[in-house]
Parts: structure tokens; sequence; C-alpha cells
């Protein structure tokens, strides 16, 4: 099953491929685009040999929908997408499948189901509709994670975002640490975090870590330009904000 992957976020790219290899085992990755332009390049030269598309409606350049207007897209379309799920449903009617992000690994699995169990889906029955929908959704608020499901002991903890510090890395694992300081592990890579939590509410200070404005205790100036956190709850490490981020670091808790 040769799969094409239209995807603006470098994390989400990485956390969908990984799903979907991992779902189906024929799957097979023949190539990946992160802008309208980029994609009507790899429709022309591998359209052909594709059985199914993965594509986010908006990407760095504009709406997926122009890819339409510009190539001819002959494989069936699964849409991914951090918009409203109301606003969607106008693509089931149209029967263009779609996942809402952050993908949940069993949605992702029936959707792939879905496309074994059809045949080839004729874009063109869509296309005239397309745009109108898409406008609509791009209008929409983006959906974030809401919440987490750890593992503690022999029980699983949901923990609201609300009552999330931060995320850090420490021996190359994922924690949460709660307000009260309490650690859970998180069981997705930083990148799959980040790409899942609202950029209004959480910044990454750097590799190692994500956090609120509330766990922001103290900001020093540090040599070359850099800034240096001290976080609460307390984290042991050291905490750099880089030259090259600070002024965007600086911004985000100036709003």
């Amino acid at each position: 099953m040769n799969i094409l992957i239209i995807e603006d976020e470098a994390a989400a790219a990485s956390r969908l491929k990984r799903l979907i290899t991992e779902i189906a085992s024929d799957a097979n990755i023949t190539g990946e685009a992160d802008t309208v332009e980029s994609a009507v390049q790899l429709f022309r030269t591998a359209g052909t040999n594709t059985d199914l598309v993965f594509m986010d409606i908006q990407l760095a350049d504009g709406l997926s929908f122009e890819i339409f207007e510009k190539t001819t897209v002959s494989a069936p379309v699964i849409f991914t997408t951090a918009y409203d799920e109301f606003a969607l449903k106008a693509f089931k009617i149209n029967a263009v499948d779609y996942l809402l992000k952050p993908i949940d690994r069993m949605e992702l699995m029936l959707a792939i189901e879905k496309f074994r169990k059809s045949q080839p889906t004729a874009v063109e029955s869509f296309t005239n509709d397309l745009a109108t929908i898409l406008k609509s959704v791009a209008a929409q608020k983006p959906t974030y994670r809401q919440r987490f499901l750890v593992n503690w002991r022999e029980e699983f903890v949901p923990i609201s975002i609300a009552d999330v510090a931060y995320f850090v890395i420490d021996n190359g694992i994922s924690w949460l640490v709660r307000t009260d300081g309490k650690r859970f592990v998180a069981d997705e890579t930083m990148e799959e975090i980040a790409a899942q939590l609202d950029p209004d509410i959480f910044f990454r200070l750097n590799r190692q870590v994500i956090a609120r404005p509330e766990a922001i205790k103290q900001i020093h100036k540090h040599f070359n330009g850099k800034l240096k956190i001290t976080l609460h709850p307390n984290l042991a490490e050291e905490v750099f904000v880089s030259r090259q981020s600070a002024p965007e670091f600086r911004a985000w808790l100036n709003r």
C-alpha cells in the first residue's frame, strides 16, 4: 500500500508515519510534502502510483484544497486536521474520511480498515465543494490536547492540561510534571507532545523542557544572550533558553 503524507508539522508527520507503519505492515510511505507547491509536484511525479493520501488541511503556504485546483489527485484522501469535528461532518457527505488531531491510534486503524474495504474513491466527485468546505473549517479554532492519561502504579490517572506545570526529558524519558510537583511518565516524545499543545499556553524552552507561564518562577540574563530559567515546581537541572529563542519567549510571556 503506497501512501503519501502531506503535513507541514514535522512532529505530527513523524508520529503519523510511526502509527501507520505500526498498524499496517504493508504500508510504504513513498513521499512527503509540507507545502501546497511541493505537494503539487509530488502528485505530478508519484501520484499515479499512490493508493492512499493523508493530507493536513492547513499547510505552510495555504489550504490544501489548492492542491486539487492545480493538479489531479486520483487516490482516496484521509484528511488530518486540528479543527473542530462538527465542521468536518461535511466531509462525510462527500465520502471523505478525516482524523482529528491529535490522531488517535484506534481512529487511524478504523480509517485504514475503511479504505481497505472500499473501492478507490473518485476525488472528482467532491472537488467542486471542497474549497467551500475547507474554508469553513479553516475559520474554526484548532483543538488542542485537553488531558493526558498516564500510568501510576497499578492504575491509569487522567491529568487535566490545566494541572500540568511543564514537561521535561530526563534520561531519555518524557515526564509530565504536575503543578503540585508530582511526576508521571508521558508515553510520547517531546516532539509529539509539543505538536498537541496550545502554543498560547505552553512554550518549548529548549529540547528538554516545555512549560506554561505559571511555571516560570524567575528569568535571569545569561551570557551570549541566553536566558536562565528557574521553574516551579523546582527542577534540579539548569534550564536555558537560547539567544535565538529568547525574543519569541519574551513575546510569549508578555502577551
